[in-house]
């Protein structure tokens, strides 16, 4: 990844916030049609990150066995996953000085590691429960044991897997080289902007990027 050093981090933890904060990843593969012809291949995924008290950490997922990219993952071979999180166009007239430029402002995590497929079924069944429980909201009344049954004719369909990360690196570029007041111009017009706005705005609170 390129970013420029006030932007970029290999720092694990952040990586983590990322993911756990983006959650839907492009996994990346580069499997091989032939010995002199590596076919790239890629698809949108949801993830969970596990860190582990030694430092090392996993990403956790599964797909539709249909898709073909499992398939390129049995040798083993090393993939990567793009989390590209909100993303919003800053505009010049935002800014309380001057002169400025647009640019644009977001956070994104490249993620490397050795992948593992999981076939087990009661290995899946896990990774699906957790997935959904990560996700779903403690006050939604919905939980995936109210539907086991159907739940367990549709484990057969997919494929876990969990990455082995041997590489985290993160981009937060959400315009810290700038002076108080302007990161304060900005926070203030994405917190009344789109949805998507509203997303940066509130990465930018919760990373503590802008003071309120």
């Amino acid at each position: 990844m390129y970013a420029p050093t006030p932007f970029f981090s290999d720092d694990i933890n952040i990586t983590a916030d990322l993911v756990e904060t983006i959650v839907m990843g492009t996994l990346v593969t580069s499997g091989s049609d032939t010995a002199s012809a590596p076919s790239l291949q890629g698809s949108p995924l949801p993830f969970m990150i596990e860190k582990n008290d030694d430092g090392t950490a996993k990403l956790i997922s599964h797909m539709d066995r249909r898709n073909p990219l499992w398939r390129e993952m049995e040798d083993g071979r090393e993939v990567l996953v793009i989390f590209w999180g909100p993303s919003a166009y800053i505009s010049p007239s935002i800014y309380t000085t001057t002169p400025r430029v647009p640019t644009w402002i977001y956070t994104t995590a490249h993620v490397s590691g050795m992948p593992r497929l999981v076939h087990d079924g009661d290995a899946k069944d896990k990774i699906v429960s957790d997935l959904c429980r990560f996700m779903e909201k403690p006050d939604s009344g919905w939980d995936i044991s109210q539907v086991g049954d159907y739940k367990a004719r549709l484990l057969d369909a997919i494929v876990g897997f969990e990455i082995d990360i041997t590489s985290a690196q993160s981009q937060v570029r959400l315009g810290q080289l700038n002076n108080s007041e302007d990161l304060k111009a900005v926070y203030e017009a994405l917190s009344h902007g789109a949805p998507g706005d509203m997303q940066v705005a509130e990465i930018m609170k919760n990373m503590g990027i802008v003071e309120l």
